[in-house]
């Protein structure tokens, strides 16, 4: 699906939906994604989705953030109620907690550049210790899917190959090619599945005064292989000893998967920041790329 065939969401359906939770005050746009534009109203937000794969998110956040969210050292943003389709919203909405704050790439910018390695380092170790919560549950035979994620990085291959044909040699280094190859020969995870948020980038990540404390967006959650999860590893400066550090569950296998999902969102995340010129997803990839020493550092 191009960003052409979303849902035009505006702030119409976002009063609509407000008015059908039962919310006053007027709507604020927090941000629109590619799965859904979250509004806030008061102390809520609401998630409105922009294609017909993300109505199904919300009934998998719906039944599994609420049990997953307090043994987990981080806000989420817990849905509140789901809401049907309307005349005036051809299509399901949800209220979730607000997770209040700026995103890691806006937090970053805030900071002096002098200054952003230790603030990897310190969200580094928090973002380890929230994933150790999380992946030390092994999933329940019930838990969905997720054919994009949970599965092995050679099934990513064609994928991964077509993104690397739209960019030239100047925007992908040629090692990265290299990396690449080797990935998608390593072998697939064999372990107990576990709980997984599928879509961990600093965009889907909360900081305030400084501090990360929330993860959004969990319209990826699964189960299977951690890997993917332990990828934001390397979309953070700085980030990788100290998430490993504290999270302290990884062997080599894992650790060598991860890198290679680093790759995958980094090539994929460039792909699209240049195609879609959105500068944050490509921002995210060269941080990446350089973390996994691929190609001289981002200034």
């Amino acid at each position: 699906m191009s960003p052409d065939d979303r849902r035009p969401i505006d702030a119409q359906h976002a009063q609509a939906t407000a008015d059908q939770a039962g919310l006053t005050g007027a709507p604020t746009l927090l941000g629109a994604g590619w799965d859904a534009a979250v509004w806030q109203v008061g102390d809520a937000a609401l998630r409105l989705p922009r294609t017909p794969a993300a109505d199904a998110s919300l009934a998998v956040e719906a039944r599994w953030l609420p049990a997953l969210a307090p043994s987990l050292p981080l806000a989420l943003p817990t849905p509140r109620s789901l809401l049907p389709q309307t005349a005036a919203r051809p299509y399901p909405a949800a209220v979730v907690d607000l997770v209040p704050g700026r995103d890691l790439l806006q937090a970053l910018s805030d900071l002096a550049p002098g200054d952003r390695p230790a603030a990897g380092a310190r969200w580094g170790a928090t973002l380890g210790c929230f994933l150790r919560a999380l992946h030390s549950r092994a999933a329940p035979a019930e838990a969905p899917a997720n054919p994009f994620r949970g599965v092995p990085l050679s099934e990513r291959d064609p994928a991964v190959r077509a993104r690397i044909g739209e960019l030239g040699a100047t925007d992908l280094p040629s090692a990265a090619h290299a990396a690449w190859d080797a990935a998608v020969q390593l072998p697939p995870f064999a372990g107990v599945a576990r709980w997984c948020h599928g879509d961990l980038h600093p965009l889907n990540l909360i900081a305030r005064d400084g501090a990360l404390v929330g993860v959004i967006d969990w319209a990826d959650l699964h189960a299977g292989d951690p890997a993917p999860d332990l990828a934001v590893a390397w979309l953070l400066p700085n980030a990788a000893e100290a998430l490993f550090a504290a999270y302290g569950l990884a062997d080599p296998q894992l650790v060598a998967r991860a890198r290679g999902w680093a790759l995958f969102f980094a090539i994929t995340f460039l792909a699209h920041g240049i195609r879609m010129v959105e500068p944050a997803y490509a921002t995210i990839a060269r941080t990446a790329l350089c973390a996994l020493d691929l190609s001289t550092p981002v200034a």
